[in-house]
């Protein structure tokens, strides 16, 4: 949850008003609105604006995590191979 009076970081690193960050993002507000951003302020899924159907609301929700998680798995590139990180591993222990 965003406060409007609060100073957050945005996708720059700079320090911006909450309210400024949210209307960024969102043209009317409707409330919860949800939204699923990368480190560079990119929606990752689909955003869920306030509560359609309450019954659905959770299954909306663990669906677009679900986009958003798979979305950044595939973008995420490591910075070492699974072999350096197991060697590495072996020479702690």
């Amino acid at each position: 949850m965003i406060d409007p009076n609060e100073m957050i970081l945005d996708e720059n690193g700079h320090e911006i008003l909450g309210a400024k960050f949210a209307k960024k993002y969102i043209d009317n507000i409707l409330t919860p609105t949800v939204l699923f951003l990368d480190s560079s302020g990119n929606e990752l899924a689909e955003r869920i604006i306030g509560i359609g159907n309450i019954d659905f609301y959770e299954s909306y929700f663990e669906q677009s995590l679900a986009d958003a998680n798979s979305i950044m798995k595939k973008n995420c590139r490591p910075s070492i191979s699974v072999d350096e990180l197991a060697l590495s591993k072996r020479k702690v222990n």
